[in-house]
């Protein structure tokens, strides 16, 4: 309002003193000095309170810097001017009109009192705007420097302000905005800050935005970023002052130079990209507590540096080049993400700052981590490389709080550790790369997950199981172990896999609830030293605990020997008829295996839970049995208490290997003795009181024996009879076993009979 009225004042009195209003018309084409341009009298150098006017189809040469001013005059040209000396045109009152063509050096607007309804063309080395609010209507070409000094230039509809390649804009107090009119650039131009404080507005809203230079009255005085997204493709100097760029995207695609004691202002919803191939002078310094949304660095060449502290709420991209912390600190918020494609974090006196609860993403090529991992709230990691050929590779031991998918890419320790602390998905193309030194801890939540590990590099110095009571893993790879497995809670699954020890490696921790399940074909590979102490082997399945513990005595040579621990006793050592379906078994088949060339003479523990007796098998009555071309024999004895719920057999002085299982003395299997070959039947069976057994060969002595359950003899006679009639009347309901043997040959049956 304080403006209106003193424009409205000046004018007023402007008008008083305008008392010899006169227009100088252009008549013929020419110079603006000379006389016969104007018909007799020209206007000279300086107009006041008078008329210009350049009539259609007149070109008049500007030889001569004007001046011109007159509030209620107007300086019109319908026609041409152009200046071929370089000269200018200064404004300093009144109006700059008309729809013709302005060709001079510069053009100048000085002053609240001007305006500018000009419509035509303009080509121009310099368009300046001292302090007046100019509705600009023309379409103007500027070639070196846009000068908003003060006011505002708006760009009216139908004009279209237009710089060149190379030009510049310098904004001192004046703005640059638009009412309908365009501003275009044809190539790279820079823009200067001088002066106070100010907000960017149209005079960067270009893709050819090149050099962007701040340089304010002092360092208290701050650039704001106007646009929701700035670029700027040359070098942005900060010489004095700050840029604030808060709520906004700024994007630097070329160098930074950036004076001491300036600073940028971001908050939690800014955006940096730092992108190009430009080498950066000057590391980048935030103001105190400043942070962004997301910040890229997508270079090229060179790298982006970092000389202060600044928080991510979102995500840091290293898209390409080095992200290099200078000094400061670089702190992930809870819930950030850092994005890994290609370059590098590298600590060169900053800090990186993972204390609260982040995520890793890796998507592009083989990478070798770098900070990005080291941070102790680092939560989800997950490799979704280019190619399933990419490989991460540690530079450092990780904790990985959450979860780790490996979807694409391959994960290699290279000598350190690695600490699951939640969950863990991966493919099988996705494997793990091991090494003798490396070590690895699955402190797992969740059950019935697969670990791969690459063929030559299935290997780990130390592997730490805890995995939750009743949980386990399933090893899908073969697994050489250097120095320990540390066993504190759940089981490890190999199924076809191996899983081998080297010499001095151990096997801690391992109980009834923590051990080794060997499911399928793989086995169990550790080195029995000559006479040693015993070897545990802590095998079994899913639900049962069937370790078995291998000595070589001293007759035995020092090697590696492998078990695994199966279902079921079977007629042919591992296949055939499975005889725990109908006899007193341990429902168990231990496999043994030697290493080519080591000497056996071993003697064995099998060891056993409750729940893998079966069909009224005796503990009391019971041996160990080796299948060997047959089932053999050897010594009954009663299986005595073991550690972790279990009952354990022993045999003493085993001279070869193979499968291994425990009977109790009622078993019919195929052992290493004679069979009878006549035809024996007993019947009825099942039976409610007598049993009749028939015996077709005539010509032996055979002695029958009846048993209980639990091994106690009942009935123990010999004859040559063809028919023996046994009454098991006064016997409990159950199962009993009869064993048939030839005296002479030693050939024996058993069978065994139901009572009901």
């Amino acid at each position: 309002m304080k403006t209106s009225l003193l424009k409205s004042a000046l004018i007023a009195v402007l008008i008083a003193l305008s008392t010899n209003v006169h227009a100088f018309t252009a008549v013929v084409s020419g110079a603006w000095s000379s006389a016969t341009t104007w018909g007799g009298v020209g206007p000279g150098s300086a107009v006041s309170n008078q008329d210009i006017i350049i009539p259609t189809g007149i070109t008049v040469d500007l030889d001569v810097d004007v001046s011109f001013s007159g509030v209620i005059n107007s300086f019109t040209v319908d026609g041409t001017l152009n200046s071929t000396a370089g000269k200018s045109v200064l404004i300093t009152s009144g109006t700059f009109s008309g729809s013709g063509m302005v060709s001079i050096h510069r053009l100048t607007f000085n002053g609240l009192l001007t305006t500018a309804t000009f419509t035509g063309t303009m080509t121009l080395n310099s368009l300046q705007n001292l302090g007046a609010t100019l509705a600009f209507a023309a379409v103007a070409t500027v070639s070196d420097t846009l000068d908003l000094d003060a006011g505002t230039l708006l760009l009216n509809s139908g004009s279209n302000l237009s710089l060149v390649t190379n030009s510049n804009v310098r904004v001192n107090g004046g703005s640059l905005s638009t009412g309908g009119g365009v501003f275009t650039t044809g190539g790279g131009y820079d823009v200067w800050y001088v002066g106070a404080s100010k907000t960017t507005g149209l005079e960067v809203n270009s893709v050819n935005l090149r050099n962007l230079n701040v340089n304010l009255t002092d360092n208290t005085q701050v650039l704001t970023q106007g646009l929701a997204n700035m670029t700027v493709n040359g070098t942005l100097t900060l010489s004095t002052g700050q840029f604030d760029f808060s709520n906004n995207h700024l994007t630097l695609k070329g160098n930074l130079m950036q004076a001491a004691l300036t600073f940028f202002i971001a908050n939690v919803t800014s955006d940096l990209t730092i992108s190009g191939t430009a080498v950066m002078s000057s590391d980048m310094v935030f103001a105190a507590a400043a942070s962004v949304n997301n910040i890229e660095v997508d270079k090229t060449a060179g790298n982006f540096r970092l000389g202060s502290n600044l928080s991510v709420g979102g995500t840091a991209y290293l898209t390409n080049g080095d992200f290099r912390l200078n000094s400061g600190s670089l702190t992930m918020n809870a819930g950030s993400t850092v994005q890994v494609q290609d370059g590098n974090f590298i600590s060169a006196g900053g800090m990186f700052n993972g204390s609260a609860s982040y995520n890793v993403n890796f998507n592009g090529g083989s990478h070798t981590s770098g900070v990005e991992l080291t941070g102790t709230g680092l939560n989800n990691v997950m490799l979704g490389m280019a190619a399933s050929a990419n490989t991460l590779t540690l530079n450092s031991n990780v904790i990985i709080n959450g979860n780790l998918n490996l979807a694409t890419g391959r994960f290699s320790l290279a000598g350190n550790d690695l600490t699951l602390n939640a969950t863990f998905d991966q493919v099988a193309a996705s494997v793990f790369l091991g090494d003798s030194t490396s070590a690895m801890t699955l402190n797992l939540a969740s059950t019935g997950d697969t670990i791969y590990f690459g063929v030559n590099y299935n290997h780990l110095d130390v592997l730490t199981l805890n995995i939750g009571a009743g949980n386990s893993i399933l090893l899908a790879s073969d697994l050489t172990i250097h120095s320990a497995l540390n066993f504190t809670s759940g089981k490890i699954e190999i199924t076809n896999s191996s899983l081998h020890f080297r010499s001095a490696a151990m096997i801690t921790g391992s109980d009834d609830t923590h051990y080794i399940v060997t499911s399928g074909t793989g086995q169990v590979e550790m080195k029995v030293n000559s006479n040693s102490t015993y070897v545990d082997y802590p095998v079994g399945n899913m639900t049962t605990y069937t370790p078995a513990k291998i000595q070589q005595t001293s007759s035995g040579t020092s090697g590696m020997f492998s078990v695994r621990a199966m279902n079921g006793v079977y007629a042919n050592g591992t296949t055939g008829y499975d005889a725990s379906t109908t006899e007193s078994v341990v429902n168990k088949t231990w496999v043994i295996n030697a290493a080519v060339g080591v000497v056996v003479n071993m003697n064995l523990k099998l060891d056993w839970q409750t729940a893998n007796e079966v069909n009224g098998f005796n503990r009391n009555q019971s041996h160990i049995t080796k299948y060997n071309s047959g089932w053999d024999s050897y010594t009954t004895s009663a299986a005595t208490t073991a550690a972790n719920n279990t009952y354990e057999s022993t045999r003493n002085v085993v001279t070869s290997t193979g499968p291994f299982a425990v009977i109790d003395t009622s078993v019919m299997l195929a052992v290493n003795l004679p069979v009878v070959n006549a035809g024996i039947n007993v019947f009825p069976n099942p039976t409610a009181d007598f049993i009749t057994v028939e015996n077709h060969d005539v010509n032996a002595v055979y002695a029958y024996e009846i048993y209980d359950a639990v091994g106690n003899v009942l009935v123990s006679t010999s004859n040559s009879d063809s028919v023996n009639k046994f009454d098991l009347a006064s016997y409990s309901n159950g199962f009993y076993f009869i064993r048939i043997t030839n005296t002479d040959s030693k050939a024996v049956v058993m069978k065994r009979i139901v009572k009901d």
